[in-house]
Protein backbone atom coordinates (compact mmCIF):
# COMPACT_ATOMS: atom_id res chain seq x y z
CA UNK A 1 0.00 0.00 0.00
CA UNK A 2 0.94 3.46 -0.17
CA UNK A 3 2.93 5.15 2.15
CA UNK A 4 1.27 9.01 3.05
CA UNK A 5 3.16 12.30 3.31
CA UNK A 6 3.50 12.57 6.73
CA UNK A 7 3.08 16.69 6.10
CA UNK A 8 -0.74 15.88 5.18
CA UNK A 9 -2.95 18.18 7.53
CA UNK A 10 -6.41 16.60 6.12
CA UNK A 11 -8.24 14.33 7.04
CA UNK A 12 -5.62 14.21 9.81
CA UNK A 13 -2.49 15.29 10.54
CA UNK A 14 -0.77 11.90 11.08
CA UNK A 15 0.63 9.62 8.10
CA UNK A 16 -1.16 6.72 7.27
CA UNK A 17 -1.47 4.07 4.27
CA UNK A 18 -3.86 3.69 1.24
CA UNK A 19 -5.13 1.98 -1.41
CA UNK A 20 -7.34 2.78 -4.53
CA UNK A 21 -10.53 0.91 -3.82
CA UNK A 22 -10.13 -1.01 -7.05
CA UNK A 23 -7.06 -3.46 -6.43
CA UNK A 24 -9.54 -5.49 -3.70
CA UNK A 25 -12.78 -5.10 -5.30
CA UNK A 26 -10.91 -6.77 -8.23
CA UNK A 27 -9.77 -9.53 -5.90
CA UNK A 28 -13.32 -9.36 -4.48
CA UNK A 29 -15.17 -9.91 -8.13
CA UNK A 30 -12.47 -12.59 -9.32
CA UNK A 31 -13.52 -14.82 -6.06
CA UNK A 32 -11.11 -13.87 -3.73
CA UNK A 33 -10.66 -12.46 -0.01
CA UNK A 34 -9.06 -9.19 -0.27
CA UNK A 35 -6.63 -8.73 3.08
CA UNK A 36 -4.60 -5.50 3.17
CA UNK A 37 -1.24 -5.45 4.59
CA UNK A 38 0.35 -2.26 6.16
CA UNK A 39 3.54 -0.93 5.67
CA UNK A 40 5.25 -2.36 8.56
CA UNK A 41 8.80 -1.30 10.25
CA UNK A 42 9.25 -4.19 12.25
CA UNK A 43 10.16 -6.63 9.07
CA UNK A 44 10.35 -9.54 11.83
CA UNK A 45 6.67 -9.53 11.46
CA UNK A 46 6.61 -10.32 7.93
CA UNK A 47 6.73 -14.05 8.90
CA UNK A 48 3.77 -14.17 11.11
CA UNK A 49 1.77 -11.44 8.58
CA UNK A 50 2.04 -14.07 5.44
CA UNK A 51 0.64 -16.65 7.41
CA UNK A 52 -2.68 -15.25 6.61
CA UNK A 53 -2.00 -15.14 3.08
CA UNK A 54 -2.63 -17.36 0.23
CA UNK A 55 -2.15 -14.80 -2.60
CA UNK A 56 0.11 -11.87 -3.09
CA UNK A 57 -0.64 -8.70 -5.55
CA UNK A 58 1.52 -5.82 -4.88
CA UNK A 59 0.11 -2.54 -5.91
CA UNK A 60 1.05 0.65 -8.22
CA UNK A 61 2.14 3.79 -6.50
CA UNK A 62 5.53 5.37 -6.02
CA UNK A 63 8.77 5.36 -7.44
CA UNK A 64 11.26 2.82 -5.89
CA UNK A 65 14.15 4.44 -4.55
CA UNK A 66 17.12 3.80 -6.80
CA UNK A 67 19.85 2.77 -3.99
CA UNK A 68 17.78 -0.95 -3.89
CA UNK A 69 19.16 -1.23 -7.63
CA UNK A 70 22.67 0.26 -7.46
CA UNK A 71 21.82 3.45 -8.71
CA UNK A 72 22.44 7.41 -7.19
CA UNK A 73 18.93 9.45 -6.56
CA UNK A 74 18.22 11.53 -9.97
CA UNK A 75 15.54 14.67 -9.91
CA UNK A 76 13.48 12.21 -12.32
CA UNK A 77 12.18 9.99 -9.28
CA UNK A 78 9.34 11.02 -7.94
CA UNK A 79 7.44 10.57 -4.17
CA UNK A 80 9.88 7.53 -2.97
CA UNK A 81 8.96 5.86 0.17
CA UNK A 82 11.93 3.99 1.37
CA UNK A 83 9.92 2.61 4.50
CA UNK A 84 7.33 1.05 2.16
CA UNK A 85 10.02 -0.26 -0.36
CA UNK A 86 11.90 -2.21 2.68
CA UNK A 87 8.73 -3.70 3.86
CA UNK A 88 6.96 -4.78 0.19
CA UNK A 89 10.98 -6.25 -1.00
CA UNK A 90 11.21 -8.21 2.00
CA UNK A 91 7.69 -9.02 1.45
CA UNK A 92 8.21 -10.39 -2.00
CA UNK A 93 10.98 -12.48 -1.21
CA UNK A 94 9.47 -13.94 1.52
CA UNK A 95 6.54 -14.66 -0.11
CA UNK A 96 8.20 -16.25 -2.40
CA UNK A 97 10.14 -18.95 0.15
CA UNK A 98 7.19 -20.04 1.12
CA UNK A 99 5.89 -20.06 -2.65
CA UNK A 100 3.05 -17.96 -2.17
CA UNK A 101 1.69 -17.17 -5.89
CA UNK A 102 2.48 -12.81 -6.31
CA UNK A 103 0.90 -10.76 -8.80
CA UNK A 104 3.10 -6.79 -9.04
CA UNK A 105 0.93 -4.06 -11.25
CA UNK A 106 2.63 -1.39 -12.51
CA UNK A 107 4.78 -0.26 -9.48
CA UNK A 108 4.79 -3.91 -7.99
CA UNK A 109 5.75 -5.15 -11.55
CA UNK A 110 9.04 -2.99 -11.45
CA UNK A 111 9.83 -4.05 -7.74
CA UNK A 112 9.44 -7.04 -8.04
CA UNK A 113 12.20 -6.85 -10.58
CA UNK A 114 14.64 -5.15 -8.03
CA UNK A 115 13.68 -7.16 -5.38
CA UNK A 116 15.10 -10.16 -6.95
CA UNK A 117 18.14 -8.43 -8.69
CA UNK A 118 17.07 -6.16 -11.67
CA UNK A 119 17.32 -2.92 -12.45
CA UNK A 120 15.35 0.35 -13.60
CA UNK A 121 15.40 3.22 -15.81
CA UNK A 122 14.16 6.52 -13.24
CA UNK A 123 12.75 7.88 -16.11
CA UNK A 124 11.90 7.45 -19.53
CA UNK A 125 13.99 10.38 -20.94
CA UNK A 126 17.12 8.37 -19.43
CA UNK A 127 17.20 5.51 -21.57
CA UNK A 128 20.13 5.88 -24.27
CA UNK A 129 18.89 4.71 -27.82
CA UNK A 130 23.14 3.91 -28.11
CA UNK A 131 22.95 1.55 -25.41
CA UNK A 132 19.70 -0.58 -26.17
CA UNK A 133 19.37 0.51 -29.79
CA UNK A 134 15.80 1.65 -29.51
CA UNK A 135 14.41 4.23 -27.32
CA UNK A 136 10.41 4.73 -26.60
CA UNK A 137 8.61 6.12 -29.87
CA UNK A 138 5.96 7.19 -27.63
CA UNK A 139 5.12 8.81 -23.61
CA UNK A 140 3.93 5.91 -21.53
CA UNK A 141 3.23 8.72 -18.77
CA UNK A 142 -0.31 9.68 -18.22
CA UNK A 143 1.33 13.39 -17.69
CA UNK A 144 -0.43 13.50 -13.63
CA UNK A 145 -3.73 12.39 -14.52
CA UNK A 146 -4.84 9.20 -13.68
CA UNK A 147 -7.59 8.32 -15.98
CA UNK A 148 -5.78 5.90 -17.79
CA UNK A 149 -6.91 6.95 -21.07
CA UNK A 150 -3.92 6.79 -22.79
CA UNK A 151 -3.43 3.01 -24.06
CA UNK A 152 -0.81 1.56 -26.93
CA UNK A 153 -0.35 -2.28 -27.80
CA UNK A 154 1.70 -5.03 -26.30
CA UNK A 155 2.44 -8.31 -27.30
CA UNK A 156 2.40 -11.54 -24.88
CA UNK A 157 5.30 -13.58 -25.92
CA UNK A 158 3.79 -17.31 -26.26
CA UNK A 159 4.77 -20.22 -24.06
CA UNK A 160 4.44 -17.95 -20.97
CA UNK A 161 2.42 -18.20 -17.87
CA UNK A 162 0.83 -14.77 -18.78
CA UNK A 163 0.09 -16.02 -22.28
CA UNK A 164 -1.77 -18.97 -21.04
CA UNK A 165 -3.93 -16.83 -18.87
CA UNK A 166 -4.68 -13.67 -21.35
CA UNK A 167 -4.56 -16.17 -24.48
CA UNK A 168 -4.01 -13.43 -26.95
CA UNK A 169 -0.82 -12.64 -28.85
CA UNK A 170 -1.39 -8.73 -28.91
CA UNK A 171 -3.55 -6.50 -26.26
CA UNK A 172 -4.41 -3.25 -26.12
CA UNK A 173 -3.23 -1.51 -22.28
CA UNK A 174 -3.83 1.76 -20.04
CA UNK A 175 -0.51 3.04 -19.63
CA UNK A 176 0.82 5.51 -15.95
CA UNK A 177 4.51 5.27 -15.56
CA UNK A 178 7.61 6.60 -16.36
CA UNK A 179 9.78 4.09 -15.16
CA UNK A 180 10.64 0.96 -16.54
CA UNK A 181 12.90 -2.16 -16.58
CA UNK A 182 16.54 -1.48 -17.51
CA UNK A 183 17.87 -5.04 -16.11
CA UNK A 184 15.83 -7.65 -16.02
CA UNK A 185 16.49 -9.64 -12.83
CA UNK A 186 18.32 -13.24 -13.12
CA UNK A 187 16.02 -16.16 -13.97
CA UNK A 188 12.96 -13.97 -15.65
CA UNK A 189 11.44 -13.89 -18.47
CA UNK A 190 10.09 -11.17 -20.48
CA UNK A 191 6.25 -11.93 -21.35
CA UNK A 192 5.21 -8.61 -22.44
CA UNK A 193 6.81 -6.02 -24.56
CA UNK A 194 5.22 -2.77 -25.93
CA UNK A 195 5.62 -1.69 -29.47
CA UNK A 196 8.45 0.06 -28.64
CA UNK A 197 10.42 -2.65 -26.77
CA UNK A 198 9.51 -1.44 -23.46
CA UNK A 199 9.43 -4.45 -20.92
CA UNK A 200 5.45 -4.58 -20.28
CA UNK A 201 5.40 -8.15 -18.48
CA UNK A 202 7.96 -9.94 -16.76
CA UNK A 203 7.88 -13.68 -14.94
CA UNK A 204 10.14 -16.81 -13.28
CA UNK A 205 9.95 -19.68 -15.65
CA UNK A 206 10.74 -21.53 -12.24
CA UNK A 207 7.82 -20.38 -10.24
CA UNK A 208 4.50 -21.77 -9.76
CA UNK A 209 3.00 -17.98 -10.40
CA UNK A 210 5.55 -14.65 -10.28
CA UNK A 211 3.95 -12.24 -12.33
CA UNK A 212 4.83 -8.33 -12.97
CA UNK A 213 2.90 -6.77 -15.44
CA UNK A 214 3.28 -2.45 -15.63
CA UNK A 215 -0.52 -1.84 -17.02
CA UNK A 216 -3.50 -1.41 -14.70
CA UNK A 217 -5.98 -4.44 -14.72
CA UNK A 218 -7.79 -3.46 -11.95
CA UNK A 219 -9.04 -0.13 -13.51
CA UNK A 220 -10.73 -2.09 -16.30
CA UNK A 221 -11.91 -5.34 -14.24
CA UNK A 222 -15.13 -5.60 -16.83
CA UNK A 223 -12.63 -6.57 -19.19
CA UNK A 224 -12.47 -10.08 -19.83
CA UNK A 225 -8.50 -9.93 -19.79
CA UNK A 226 -8.10 -7.55 -16.66
CA UNK A 227 -10.74 -10.59 -14.94
CA UNK A 228 -8.29 -13.08 -15.96
CA UNK A 229 -5.05 -11.89 -14.73
CA UNK A 230 -6.89 -11.34 -10.93
CA UNK A 231 -9.02 -14.54 -11.58
CA UNK A 232 -5.39 -16.88 -12.35
CA UNK A 233 -4.26 -15.34 -9.13
CA UNK A 234 -7.23 -16.25 -7.12
CA UNK A 235 -6.87 -19.15 -8.86
CA UNK A 236 -3.02 -20.24 -8.02
CA UNK A 237 -4.20 -18.94 -4.16
CA UNK A 238 -7.10 -21.87 -4.02
CA UNK A 239 -4.36 -24.39 -5.80
CA UNK A 240 -2.05 -23.66 -2.65
CA UNK A 241 -4.67 -23.98 -0.09
CA UNK A 242 -5.00 -27.14 -1.65
CA UNK A 243 -1.73 -28.26 -1.20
Amino acid sequence: MEYDDENRNYPVMFAFDYLKRQYYRAIEIAGGVPILLPNIENLELIDQMIRIVNGLLVSGGGDIDPSFFGQKFLPESQKIRKQRDLFEISLVRKAREKRIPILGICRGHQLINVAFGGTLYQDLSLIDRGVLQYAPTYDHSNQGRFDYKKKHWVEIKEKTKLFSIIKHKKIEVNTSHHQVIKDLAPGFVVSALAEDKIIEGIENEKDDYLIGIQWHPEVEIEDRISEAIFKSLVEAANVRVEL
